[in-house]
């Protein structure tokens, strides 16, 4: 199973994702998220998402990103806070309701439930299809140069970043072009096996990542081929969506 919990409290999260590791015998991938950021990223690199539990405080404090970013074939358990969110149960796949007083017990069935109906999803689009159609990804891109134009195919493209409010695509000859796509638009055009957002400044794709090393703050440095005239850090609310991604 690939289950991520999602709250802004990150010891309730802790703990919650130990009650969760209790009950589950097998080798499952329980990723606790804290910032909007990196459940986006989550969703887009965790190949055949099983399960999101999602805090009341979480939706409440990023409404508009979770709105977004939470795919609808994937079931959801809401939990905390119960009221005011009445919309969300029809909105989304809602299989269960918990309050903060729930024990072991309540997510023990909450579990078994979604075994015996997982069947049901399996047949569904994965939550790395990210709503768009599988095999359906931007292949090539038109450039401009001065007043010349010409396309970049995505075999020939380094990563993205934003200068200056521009953005730019770097090739791996090192020649950078003017596009007129922002970051948030390439996301949804990108593969995600591909590429991945690492700031709010840089797209890197896979083969364009020499290295990368700890950085301050529970960070990550990353070095890039062709190398770039500013620090590319991996945000701390990626890091773990970005290690998950390098390692498939």
């Amino acid at each position: 199973m690939h289950i991520i919990v999602a709250d802004n409290n990150r010891n309730r999260t802790q703990n919650f994702c130990k009650i969760v590791r209790q009950l589950i015998s097998d080798k499952s991938d329980i990723l606790d998220i804290h910032h909007p950021d990196s459940l986006q990223a989550s969703i887009k690199t965790t190949h055949h998402l099983s399960l999101i539990f999602l805090h009341t405080d979480f939706l409440e404090k990023y409404k508009k990103e979770v709105e977004n970013y939470l795919p609808k074939f994937v079931p959801i358990v809401f939990w905390g806070r119960n009221e005011n969110i009445s919309s969300y149960l029809l909105h989304f796949n809602t299989i269960a309701l918990l309050d903060d007083s729930f024990g072991a017990e309540e997510i023990k069935k909450i579990i078994e439930k979604y075994q015996n109906i997982s069947f049901f999803y399996k047949n569904q689009l994965s939550a790395n299809d990210f709503h768009i159609p599988l095999n359906n990804y931007k292949t090539r891109f038109l450039v401009k140069y001065g007043e010349k134009m010409q396309h970049q195919t995505i075999e020939q493209i380094a990563y993205f970043y934003v200068e200056d409010k521009s953005c730019f695509l770097m090739n791996t000859q090192g020649r950078r072009f003017l596009i007129e796509q922002s970051l948030e638009h390439l996301e949804k055009l990108l593969n995600p096996k591909l590429f991945f957002r690492v700031s709010r400044n840089f797209i890197v794709k896979i083969d364009s990542i020499k290295e990368f090393k700890s950085f301050k703050n529970s960070r990550l440095k990353l070095f890039l081929e062709p190398s770039t005239n500013s620090e590319v850090i991996v945000s701390r609310e990626r890091v773990s969506a970005f290690k998950q991604w390098i390692d498939q």
